[in-house]
């Protein structure tokens, strides 16, 4: 059996969104999920502290030929441009609260 984000994606997600949605991936990194889900239809947004991070991301996006909104932010201080934004799936691989 699968483990991680693509077993729980098949195990709860893909019923119910068999055609993709809207989707947030939080400190995405190089992007693994953020292109996973891209490649499957879905409409991506990448934000990660780093901005070195996201543009690898891109790079990777571009070369795979999906579109991903990407942001180079810090999670904790989205803006209010997300404000609206209303995601069907949230992916969060390094989420933490407080400081340690």
């Amino acid at each position: 059996m699968r483990k991680g984000f693509v077993s729980a994606y098949e195990r709860f997600v893909e019923y119910s969104f068999p055609n993709g949605g809207s989707a947030l991936d939080v400190a995405a990194g190089l992007g693994r999920h953020a292109l996973w889900l891209a490649e499957k239809l879905w409409e991506v947004t990448a934000v990660d502290v780093s901005g070195v991070a996201i543009g690898k991301l891109a790079e990777a996006a571009r070369a795979l030929d999906v579109n991903i909104d990407l942001f180079a932010v810090d999670a904790t201080e989205v803006p209010l441009w997300l404000d609206p934004f209303d995601p069907d799936l949230i992916a969060c691989m390094a989420c933490r609260s407080g400081s340690g």
